[in-house]
């Protein structure tokens, strides 16, 4: 399997990251990617850890991480259409503006760790999500009320997070959480952190990102 070969090389992590952006592109045809490097650009040793942020209907931002190389050179991130990524030399027919990142960008630092959900509870707030979403989703899909609805409290100390539906929906759309007959060494919780602005969840195979009471598509992140 090879994808994106003329926008970045790949070490490890190819078949995650192809399966992650089929599913982005069968839920947005026009899905953009932005893929940045982990490390400070200064610490950047290629090939080096890389992740790849899309904005998703759900109105959260996802992210998967590989290991490898931008072909870019001296930059340190891109954005492109996923459709680019998955058809290599694509990309070369697409305009700067068709491949802009008209969302927010969450932070890669300053997030503080609550706690961890156990995966069986993800499942029960997915299952209960699906059942939801197919009594009540119209043609544009679940109603917002569902998407917003608060599932879970994470707290630690005098700090929390709400975890609302629409996050949980990510993670199962994209799949990130393992199913009850994949390897026991993959781990089985979510990893619960927060910013003042941004709330994040770590799933096994990936990341969703939330910022709360604010519009995404504001340009400064927090």
């Amino acid at each position: 399997m090879s994808i994106g070969t003329d926008l970045f090389t790949i070490s490890s992590g190819e078949q995650g990251l192809y399966s992650f952006l089929q599913r982005v592109l069968s839920m947005d045809a026009n899905a953009v990617a932005r893929l940045a490097y982990v490390a400070a650009p200064e610490e950047v040793a290629t090939p080096a850890p890389i992740d790849v942020f899309v904005p998703t209907p759900f109105g959260v931002v996802a992210s998967r991480r590989f290991v490898g190389s931008l072909v870019s050179g001296t930059e340190k991130s891109m954005s492109v259409p996923v459709a680019a990524v998955l058809k290599p030399g694509h990309h070369s027919q697409l305009n700067t503006q068709q491949a802009a990142w008209l969302g927010q960008f969450p932070p890669t630092t300053g997030f503080l760790h609550l706690d961890d959900i156990p995966i069986d509870v993800a499942y029960q707030l997915a299952d209960q999500g699906r059942a939801l979403a197919r009594q009540f989703s119209g043609p544009l899909g679940p109603p917002a009320s569902l998407l917003e609805q608060n599932v879970i409290r994470v707290q630690c100390g005098e700090e929390y997070a709400d975890i609302p539906m629409r996050m949980i929906f990510t993670c199962t759309a994209l799949g990130f959480i393992p199913r009850s007959s994949t390897n026991t060494s993959v781990p089985r919780h979510l990893r619960v952190s927060r910013t003042r602005r941004w709330v994040r969840v770590d799933a096994p195979f990936g990341t969703v990102y939330h910022a709360q009471s604010m519009n995404l598509l504001r340009i400064n992140a927090d």
